[in-house]
């Protein structure tokens, strides 16, 4: 007896083939697409891994850094450099080198001291009202930041005159401005929401509420000046010669009490040469490796506004940690001047 399959049978077997196609297609399909999903969550635990693993890392370079400042408070009193910070102290070799960990991790400590900016605190005395110096200073100076700005001479459209009395009038306590105007009234008829606070400030920020200061110049502004301590004492205010970059070094504002000028380049190199020959200034020469910095300079007799900084207790701790592509950065302004608990001032994500 024999069997014949007829069209019918054919056209059943094909749909039959078909549908076991489809199905396989549909199963591949759903493996892949769950192999996706797992690969995906996969990956998104360990983007989140790692990511708990850097901020907890930049958390304990926090940590290492304040270690950092007091280890450098113990050091001996015989010690020339004991009150003098300096590229000799144990924060600024810690800041110079990184740290690596056996899983690839990678930490960067940078600890800098107050001396490496210029207090705007302190260009007030204890009253509030405008050292004599001041003024001229910040006009001089700001002509310098300005300068140094990105972008076309064309393209930066400030009145460092104007600038300097808006600074002052923001750090003073007076409320008139140095023409005798209320300064309430004069500085919302320039578009400020409202005058100066009549208080020493806590951020550079505030001044983003001056008439004519944009992102970029506040930017500019918050390299060259701080405004910690906020009660700052007169040797707090200055350039720590020691410590200072190159930029800020240009800032320092010299000479006789009726001719004073920004420093000259010569005197720049003067201090940069004395740095890197493991000299260190300080207040008296007591020993090597201090040296005096009116003497080293050559501009004995002559004047520094603001006044030099070599001793801080305020400092600025950055701390940057990577691992496998993920990265946190925290900065943190503590204060050492109680050796039994350091002060927190200011916390934030982002360096």
């Amino acid at each position: 007896m024999r069997c014949t399959v007829g069209p019918a049978g054919q056209r059943e077997d094909g749909v039959v083939l078909i549908l076991v196609l489809v199905m396989l297609v549909v199963t591949i399909a759903m493996a892949a697409g769950f192999m996706r999903i797992v690969s995906l969550e996969t990956a998104g635990r360990m983007a989140r891994t790692n990511r708990v693993r850097v901020e907890l890392l930049a958390e304990s370079g926090i940590e290492i850094g304040k270690r950092a400042l007091s280890d450098d408070l113990a050091r001996d009193e015989t010690d020339p450099l004991a009150l003098v910070e300096s590229s000799q102290d144990s924060w600024a070799i810690l800041s110079q080198q990184k740290i690596e960990a056996e899983d690839g991790s990678e930490l960067v400590v940078k600890v800098v001291d107050a001396g490496n900016r210029i207090n705007l605190n302190g260009l007030v005395d204890a009253d509030g009202q405008a050292l004599p110096e001041s003024r001229e200073f910040l006009k001089l100076a700001l002509e310098v930041i300005i300068e140094n700005m990105p972008g076309r001479r064309e393209e930066k459209r400030y009145d460092p005159d104007e600038l300097a009395d808006a600074l002052i009038d923001w750090v003073d306590s007076d409320e008139t401005t140095r023409l005798g105007d209320d300064e309430e009234s004069f500085y919302q008829g320039k578009g400020a929401d409202h005058g100066p606070a009549g208080r020493n400030l806590v951020s550079v920020s505030e001044l983003a509420l001056i008439p004519g200061v944009d992102g970029a110049l506040l930017r500019a502004l918050e390299k060259y000046f701080t405004t910690f301590p906020i009660y700052p004492e007169n040797d707090q205010i200055g350039i720590n010669p020691n410590t200072a970059p190159p930029y800020m070094l240009a800032l320092l504002y010299q000479g006789t009490s009726d001719d004073m000028n920004l420093v000259e380049d010569d005197d720049i190199f003067a201090i940069l040469r004395t740095r890197d020959d493991d000299r260190v200034f300080c207040p008296e020469a007591i020993e090597d490796p201090c040296v005096e910095y009116e003497s080293e300079i050559g501009r004995v007799g002559e004047l520094v506004f603001p006044p030099l900084s070599y001793e801080s207790q305020v400092f600025e701790v950055r701390s940057e940690a990577r691992h496998k592509g993920s990265r946190a950065c925290i900065t943190a302004v503590i204060d050492r001047s109680n050796q039994q608990e350091m002060t927190t001032l200011s916390y934030r994500l982002g360096c």
